[in-house]
C-alpha cells in the first residue's frame, strides 16, 4: 500500500508542479500583454500627435518613462556593474540624471518617427519567473516601405507591477547599443569623468534641440 501511495505521489506531484508552473507563465504573459497594450494605447500614442511639440513630448515622455520603465536598472546595466560600484554618490547621481534626459529624448525620436501607426502585438513569452518578452510590429500602412517594424518589450514584474527593461527594435537592443557606446566612451576618454563630460555636452545639445522644436 505504501509503495501504491509513493507511486501515485511520484506521478501526480510532477503533473501538479508543470500545471502550476504553466499557470504562472500565462499569468506574467497576460499581464506583460496588457502591460504593453496600455503603454502603447495611453502613452505612446499621447507622443506621436504631429501638433504637438517635441518639448511637450519630452515632458510627457519624462512621467511615462519615470512609471513605466526601470530606470535604475537600464542604468546600471548600461553603466556596467564595475563602472557603477566604482564611481562616487556624486557621479552615480549625475550619472542617473543624465542618464534618464539621454533616454527620454532618444525614446521621442523613436517614437515620433512611428507617429500616426499602430502597434500590433503578437504574443508574449515568459523569459523566467518574473519576466517576459512581447513580441510586437509596428505597422506602416502609409510609409513608403510598408513593412512592419519588429519590437521586442523586455519587461518585468514584482508581482504587482510591470516595467519596460529594455526594447529590441529589429534585432537591436536599445540597451545593449548604449553598454557598447559608453563602456567605448569610458575607453577613450579616460573613465568615468570623461562619459559624464560628453553626456553633459550631448543633454545639453538635446535639450536646446528639443526648444527649437
Amino acid at each position: 500500500m505504501f509503495i501504491r501511495i509513493l507511486t501515485v505521489v511520484l506521478i501526480v506531484t510532477p503533473m501538479a508542479w508543470l500545471a502550476a508552473s504553466d499557470a504562472r507563465a500565462g499569468a506574467l504573459e497576460d499581464g506583460a500583454v496588457a502591460f504593453v497594450e496600455t503603454l502603447s494605447l495611453d502613452g505612446i500614442g499621447s507622443l506621436t500627435g504631429q501638433d504637438v511639440s517635441m518639448e511637450k513630448r519630452i515632458e510627457k515622455f519624462r512621467v511615462m518613462f519615470n512609471n513605466s520603465f526601470h530606470v535604475p536598472a537600464i542604468a546600471r546595466f548600461v553603466l556596467g556593474r564595475k563602472n557603477w560600484k566604482q564611481a562616487s554618490k556624486e557621479q552615480q547621481a549625475e550619472y542617473m540624471t543624465l542618464f534618464e534626459d539621454l533616454m527620454v529624448v532618444s525614446y521621442v525620436d523613436l517614437f515620433s518617427s512611428y507617429a500616426g501607426e499602430s502597434l500590433k502585438i503578437h504574443k508574449a513569452v515568459a523569459d523566467d519567473a518574473s519576466r517576459a518578452t512581447v513580441h510586437t510590429d509596428i505597422i506602416r500602412p502609409n510609409a513608403a516601405d510598408t513593412r512592419p517594424i519588429r519590437v521586442l518589450w523586455r519587461v518585468g514584474t514584482n508581482g504587482k507591477l510591470y516595467k519596460v527593461l529594455d526594447l529590441v527594435v529589429e534585432g537591436v537592443s536599445l540597451s545593449i547599443n548604449y553598454k557598447r557606446d559608453f563602456k567605448s566612451t569610458i575607453r577613450r576618454a579616460g573613465g568615468l569623468d570623461g562619459l559624464l563630460v560628453e553626456l553633459r555636452a550631448k543633454t545639453t545639445k538635446l535639450r536646446e534641440e528639443a526648444k527649437g522644436n
